[in-house]
């Protein structure tokens, strides 16, 4: 088939299972039924280490007949103890409300139409598709267990709408060796469908009608515990279509280049073939061109790599030492001290039993009545024997009690296992002991948080890759330019770096304290900003409805305001003060000034006054002498 028509029918939606030739189509399924078997065997190992793990999770009770029949068989939680553990402060810490993703911008501006993509986003999540959370709870206890989930992303031809499905992982094979789950040369999930629903996918021409029988699960160890574990076994009415959905590579077009496929298989039948590509890259002498069409094809250009859409998301726990993709959980790593813990239990509980209900050996001669003697508290059983022929007839086991040593090594195990699933009696809610400071504790408990805060960014890692899928599929038919600018920016809600409430609390008091000491640094929006995310670290809901900025004002910044009004009145005050100072100086001055000429002006006249009376002395006394002469 020319590639030209594959992109095609692809664009119409068409099932190229409908227009492949009778031979391919044999091929493909025998092709795509024997990679899951040869995956599976790869595999084995991994599933069998998970298989004991998970009997010793769910607590399954097996009946043991050694020593003897209906011995102790006690199973220790610590496996389960440490999952529920690690769910139990991973799932508020990362669904923290109904808000889960957020779009993040480089320059911190959000418009409108930004805010609206956000909050559509969070509505398609949450309550469009309601079951989300509950699957995500889910996987949150499953992955500490088997330490290796996939989610798969997609849109439901049934439901019409985007799903976030949590694939089990027996039901979900990929090579041990795959480096990735984007690499894997072929990824199989393995899906069951009753009879109706397999009807429902023929009637929609989902599915290529082809004749089909009830089939079982391949029965391996982990799918075997698994049964057991939920029920044994299924009732008959309970027929079931086992069908492979294959992701895989296949070069229908022949040109030596594979594309990737969909392909669902069911009894090495194929019934349905559908590209899992959007987006190509075109080569002519060194020249690279991305493009969803094959247009460039007539102009020269070859394809050179086609970039597969991806619908899975790998959860790990802990990263596989082998560099396997199957990450390990606490199930494998905590088998080994538990199954130890179990046994040194068990051996306890025997060693009471056998201390308190006594047997032993009665000798020949001994005369008592035939039957059991059975113990029973204040009840006494006669015997022909004396008391001298019951101390040399009758020999007890010789059985000591319990050891003191091996109830030392059971705590031993416990606590070393409790230190590999970061479990201590302080996170686990326990009181410390009365002298014990705040500070002291608070170190401690960040110490015990580390190996989770790892574990959280491996998983907000993968909730970033689940997010982003599910916005290339609400988006990318909507608005394929704001898709592009924008699909990179889509991430959770949730802080990798905060693993628990206190941590998140003390967080958002830490940033109210410095926006408060420091107010003119934030300004009335940072302010703002600041409250909110103390509000929403106390999961207060309907945030619009209790902030409104600008009819109310700080106390804090209200206070300030009236000192500072009062400081400007006091300068002000102040300033009048002096002035009025300064010009009583200046009309004293003045005064001082008027009255020095005054007194200058007096001194004169007194000086003139003097000097005409001298004078006029002076007249006189020369008019005596002329008188006398005469």
């Amino acid at each position: 088939m020319r590639f030209s028509k594959i992109i095609e029918l692809k664009d119409e939606g068409a099932n190229l299972a409908d227009h492949l030739p009778a031979g391919t189509l044999d091929e493909v399924g025998t092709m795509c039924a024997k990679g899951y078997r040869d995956d599976l065997n790869s595999r084995k190992e991994w599933e069998d280490r998970n298989a004991e793990a998970l009997k010793l999770a769910m607590q399954y009770f097996e009946r043991k007949s050694w020593p003897w029949e209906g011995a102790s068989n006690v199973k220790y939680p610590l496996i389960t103890t440490t999952a529920m553990q690690y769910n139990a402060r991973a799932y508020p810490a990362l669904v923290p409300g109904k808000e889960v993703v957020r779009i993040k911008t480089f320059d911190g501006v959000r418009d409108e139409k930004l805010e609206y993509i956000e909050k559509a986003l969070n509505w398609s999540i949450m309550e469009e598709s309601s079951e989300w959370e509950e699957e995500h709870d889910k996987l949150l206890m499953i992955q500490p267990l088997v330490g290796f989930v996939v989610k798969k992303v997609f849109y439901d031809p049934q439901l019409q709408r985007n799903r976030s499905q949590v694939v089990l992982p027996q039901n979900f094979v990929v090579d041990y060796y795959a480096k990735s789950i984007e690499s894997a040369v072929r990824k199989t999930h393995v899906l069951s469908y009753t009879e109706n629903e397999l009807e429902e996918m023929f009637r929609m021409d989902y599915f290529r009608r082809v004749e089909v029988q009830p089939t079982d699960k391949e029965q391996r160890d982990y799918a075997k515990t698994v049964d057991e574990i939920h029920g044994f076994e299924k009732p008959p009415a309970s027929e079931e279509f086992v069908v492979l959905e294959v992701h895989c590579w296949i070069d229908l077009d022949d040109d030596g280049y594979a594309e990737p496929y969909v392909v669902w298989v069911v009894d090495e039948k194929v019934l349905r073939v559908f590209p899992r590509f959007d987006t190509m890259f075109f080569a002519r002498q060194g020249d690279v061109i991305e493009a969803t069409n094959t247009d460039l094809l007539e102009m020269g250009y070859k394809i050179a790599r086609i970039k597969p859409e991806e619908y899975f998301v790998k959860y790990g726990f802990i990263p596989s030492p082998d560099g396997s993709i199957y990450d390990i959980g606490l199930g494998v790593l905590l088998t080994p001290n538990n199954e130890a813990v179990n046994s040194i239990l068990n051996q306890l509980i025997d060693a009471g039993t056998l201390s308190n209900v006594q047997g032993g050996l009665l000798s020949r001669g001994i005369r008592i009545r035939s039957g059991n003697l059975d113990i029973q508290p204040g009840r006494w059983h006669r015997t022909d024997a004396d008391a001298e022929e019951l101390a040399k007839g009758v020999f007890p086991w010789p059985i000591k009690e319990p050891s003191g040593t091996l109830f030392n090594l059971l705590g031993l195990l416990i606590d070393a296992g409790q230190r590999i699933g970061s479990v201590s009696e302080a996170m686990m809610g326990q009181m410390p002991g009365q002298n014990t400071a705040a500070t002291t504790m608070m170190a401690s408990l960040e110490q015990g948080m580390q190996v989770f805060s790892a574990i959280y960014k491996r998983t907000f890692r993968s909730m970033t890759n689940e997010f982003r899928m599910w916005f290339e599929l609400s988006l990318k038919y909507i608005d394929p330019e704001m898709f592009e600018n924008m699909k990179g920016m889509v991430v959770p809600v949730a802080d990798p770096n905060i693993v628990s409430a206190t941590q998140r609390m003390m967080k958002a008091q830490a940033l109210i304290e410095r926006a408060t000491v420091a107010p003119h640094l934030y300004g009335n929006e940072g302010m703002l900003e600041a409250e909110k995310r103390f509000l929403e670290a106390l999961q207060v809901e309907g945030l619009e409805t209790l902030l409104h900025p600008g009819e109310f004002q700080d106390p804090q910044a209200q206070a300030q305001q009236a000192e500072t009004e009062a400081n400007m009145q006091v300068a002000q005050d102040e300033s009048q003060r002096e002035w009025v100072k300064t010009q009583a100086n200046a009309e004293k001055d003045q005064a001082t000034i008027k009255s020095k000429a005054i007194d200058d002006e007096v001194k004169q006249r007194d000086i003139s006054l003097k000097e005409v009376k001298v004078a006029m002395e002076h007249e006189i006394e020369k008019r005596k002498v002329g008188q006398g002469r005469s």
